[in-house]
């Protein structure tokens, strides 16, 4: 049976891979929240990622629309805001794209559990 979820919005897992200060690559995960786009938006925004005409920011800006599992260094949650993230990104290199890349993962799900067990 197939039971249509039409929720405005869903978690997705985003995963970065940083050196800590000992210079040891660890993988950081969390997930962001993103809007349930119909199929006709999703095919614009891939047309302009792919011509170039959508910056990584601009599209976060449309397509996400909160996080968990992000904490500041005292270990407190960070608080999602556009700014918030905007700030995290630019500190963080790396991390804008990885969203983005979490975000079209999401668009295939099973594909991408495909294309990472190969990896």
């Amino acid at each position: 049976m197939f039971k249509l979820d039409l929720s405005p919005a869903y978690f997705a897992p985003v995963a970065i891979d940083m050196l800590d200060a000992d210079g040891v690559l660890r993988t950081h995960r969390f997930d962001a929240r993103f809007k349930r786009l119909d199929e006709p938006t999703v095919v614009d925004i891939q047309k302009r990622a792919e011509a170039k005409t959508i910056t990584d920011g601009q599209l976060l800006d449309e397509i996400m629309i909160g996080w968990r599992g992000i904490e500041d260094a005292d270990g407190n949650p960070l608080a999602f805001t556009a700014d918030e993230v905007r700030s995290v990104c630019t500190k963080v290199s790396g991390l804008r794209q990885a969203i983005v890349n979490a975000w079209f993962a999401s668009l295939m799900p099973r594909e991408s559990a495909v294309l990472a067990e190969k990896n």
